[in-house]
């Protein structure tokens, strides 16, 4: 669907554009009643007001540089965030800004080193990344405070860097939030738990380890006696994990349940035996389509979204407002941690988050 947009807005609220414009930048003449009434709907429809179309420069254009991993498809995490970063440039819907794309294979950091090089040629304005590999960005990152380069963080953040604004989610918060869903599900004496990582090693992200963080210590609070055992798949070509995660879920039914900290739960329902009766409880993360599909089947018990579209498409007006404004933002947006069932999972849809 569209980016929702102030007509929306003004509709849904059953009030006026100006109305709303008003709200949105607090000029008063607006009862009470009306204002909460219109940001209630700005809340519900995840309304971001657009201050930086009106005051582009018609002389300058603008050249956003986005570093991150190729968006393969709508299976793949990362056509999310390309999704909500592309959405707001449209939005804006202006010939005064360009979109420099370099994308890497996620699963190669020599390819990210070629790319960051190639991207800091480009010479951009702002520099829109995630810190997959943490290491090497943060030398590109070095490069870009060098040159006075504006950039904002997505996914994960770098608490260190000179960043101009983040968003995301608290990646240990939301570990915590999954164990504590798992706590609330299992019987009175559990089997173990199984935390089961698909990723490549190589990439060193810090969301995977920071929500396994957050997971573990839950249960070290709350229930210390309770098992849970850590195995990780090497992530290659998708062809060879059914091979590589047999080992691992051949004994499926001695676990309570399973926590994969990233998008991969799909791949773990594809390869568990056929057995329904003994399913252990599955908690995963983020809405892409064949997530969505095991969970509308009961394969998967919960899935946590991280709103991957709100935050390509929050970052886009983050930095275009450092960029045009030349204000000094140093602003860190908490994305929420959805909690999402087969029950709800129409509504998140219809968000389009």
């Amino acid at each position: 669907m569209n980016t929702p947009g102030i007509k929306d807005v003004a509709k849904k609220a059953n009030v006026s554009i100006g109305t709303v414009d008003r709200v949105v930048h607090n000029r008063g003449q607006v009862s009470e009643k009306t204002k909460q009434r219109v940001l209630e709907v700005i809340e519900e429809l995840n309304y971001v007001p657009n201050t930086i179309a009106s005051s582009l420069s018609s002389q300058k254009i603008y050249r956003i540089g986005i570093l991150l991993p190729t968006p393969v498809d709508i299976n793949n995490y990362w056509h999310y965030p390309v999704e909500g970063i592309k959405r707001a440039l449209r939005e804006i819907n202006t010939f005064n800004t360009e979109l420099i794309e370099s994308f890497y294979d996620i699963n190669d950091p020599d390819d990210f080193n070629k790319k960051k090089e190639a991207l800091i040629s480009e010479n951009p304005d702002g520099v829109i990344a995630a810190p997959v590999y943490a290491k090497e960005l943060k030398a590109f990152l070095s490069v870009l405070n060098n040159k006075s380069i504006k950039y904002a963080l997505i996914d994960s953040d770098l608490e260190d860097s000179k960043r101009s604004f983040f968003t995301g989610q608290n990646t240990y918060q939301s570990g915590r939030v999954a164990a504590q869903l798992l706590h609330y599900c299992l019987p009175a004496n559990p089997k173990p738990i199984l935390v089961c990582r698909i990723y490549s090693s190589i990439q060193g992200t810090p969301t995977i380890h920071q929500r396994e963080n957050g997971f573990i210590e839950f249960f070290k609070a709350v229930n210390p006696s309770q098992r849970i055992y850590i195995e990780s798949i090497e992530y290659q070509d998708e062809e060879v994990i059914p091979t590589l995660l047999q080992p691992t879920l051949e004994n499926y039914e001695k676990y309570s349940a399973i926590f994969v900290p990233n998008s991969k739960s799909h791949l773990v329902v594809k390869n568990l035996p056929v057995s329904s009766l003994n399913k252990p409880l599955l908690i995963g993360y983020d809405l892409i389509e064949q997530n969505k599909v095991y969970l509308k089947d009961g394969k998967i018990d919960f899935l946590l979204s991280q709103r991957p579209i709100s935050q390509g498409f929050k970052a886009v007006n983050a930095i275009l407002k450092v960029l045009v404004e030349k204000k000094e933002l140093n602003l860190v947006d908490d994305i929420p941690i959805d909690i999402i069932t087969k029950e709800n999972l129409s509504a998140y849809e219809h968000l389009n988050l």
